[in-house]
């Protein structure tokens, strides 16, 4: 049974000695939470000590943004941490350039494990562009399974991603979200009749915020990503291929129509030419709103409420609101992710049990001490 911690800085000297004390007690967390509480100014051999005593360690989080120190105790040799999947800093939009550097920097020195990424500034993010941009940095992560990725702006007209390579080295992925992109684009031609190319099963949820998206990219996601539960894919424009009929280009458009309106969530919004498709099954809006205006209000929501909202409100309104309906409220499906969430925390509470069982004493001490 493992367990989620959640402390102040202060509180690190008082977890290291408890944690030196009782031994078992360090393979039994699991996540550690550096809460808004705490000044960022706590020693870094102190905190790089107290992770390195918990080997099963597959969450670290912050809710500050004054994480420099901490970030550097962890790019050095001497921090172990041989099983850790997440390194998230929760406000990463309003830490300075130098931060969202040196936390890209961090999460590649612990990549062989690492299985979910947050980049904040995708355009102007230097670690980023020395690793050959976003393409080349996610192939270096082969357990990578959740991926976000925006721009620090609504859209960078000049910069293009190649969804197919990208996906070609990171099949493992279960949810990707990209925003602010200037243009998607794929290597393929005769995509449809190319066998080898495999599908991607894994991937559920699949986000994407693009000022251009050529067509054979939906093409590409229309028979590639065969178990998406949920899609957003809000483009201001789908460019025309020269390379393609007229009666081939509707041909693909229908074919995509047809496949984003299955999923159990869908928020789609593009043009094509004088066509406007805007299909959105989760909140209602009215019928005469353009995909122009979907878009950039999906974005500037996106973009700008990090400047005075928390994240999870945050995820509530950018992850989420293909839940959300203005009439109706929450449906059944937000409130079964929460009792989801809720009956984890249950679970980890019962590690007071086992600790109780190992040591009487300890357990009602930890329990005043730390929130699990």
């Amino acid at each position: 049974m493992f367990a989620c911690i959640n402390l102040n800085d202060s509180s690190l000297h008082r977890l290291l000695k408890d944690i030196k004390k009782h031994a078992a007690l360090g393979s039994k967390i699991s996540r550690i939470t550096i809460n808004r509480s705490s000044t960022g100014k706590a020693a870094p051999e102190t905190f790089r000590a107290t992770i390195n005593l918990c080997p099963n360690l597959f969450e670290l989080q912050f809710e500050i943004t004054d994480v420099f120190h901490y970030l550097k105790s962890l790019n050095c040799k001497e921090a172990l941490l041989p099983n850790v999947q997440q390194i998230q800093i929760r406000n990463l939009l309003d830490c300075s350039p130098a931060v969202r550097r040196f936390h890209l920097w961090v999460n590649y020195r612990f990549r062989a494990t690492i299985t979910s990424i947050e980049i904040m500034d995708m355009k102007d993010n230097a670690a980023l562009q020395n690793y050959g941009g976003l393409v080349a940095f996610a192939s270096c992560f082969p357990q990578l399974t959740h991926l976000k990725a925006q721009c620090n702006t609504l859209a960078e007209n000049n910069l293009d991603i190649n969804l197919t390579e990208l996906l070609k080295n990171n099949k493992r992925l279960q949810e990707l979200k990209l925003y602010g992109v200037g243009k998607i684009t794929n290597t393929l031609n005769e995509l449809s009749s190319d066998p080898t190319l495999a599908e991607y099963p894994s991937l559920t949820k699949f986000k994407l915020g693009v000022s251009n998206i050529d067509l054979k990219s939906l093409e590409y996601i229309a028979t590639r990503f065969t178990q998406l539960e949920s899609l957003r894919l809000l483009a201001s424009n789908v460019v025309p291929d020269k390379s393609l009929k007229e009666t081939e280009a509707t041909d693909i458009l229908t074919k995509f129509k047809a496949f984003a309106v299955k999923h159990k969530r869908i928020h789609v919004s593009y043009q094509y030419k004088d066509e406007h498709f805007h299909e959105d099954n989760g909140k209602k809006k009215p019928t005469w709103i353009s995909p122009n205006l979907a878009f950039l209000e999906n974005l500037s929501r996106h973009y700008f409420m990090n400047d005075f909202t928390d994240e999870d409100f945050m995820e509530l309104m950018n992850d989420e609101n293909e839940d959300i309906d203005i009439d109706v409220g929450f449906d059944g499906d937000y409130f079964d992710e929460y009792d989801e969430e809720f009956a984890e925390e249950m679970m980890y509470r019962e590690i007071y049990e086992n600790i109780e069982d190992d040591d009487p004493d300890f357990a009602s001490f930890f329990m005043d001490r730390y929130a699990f």
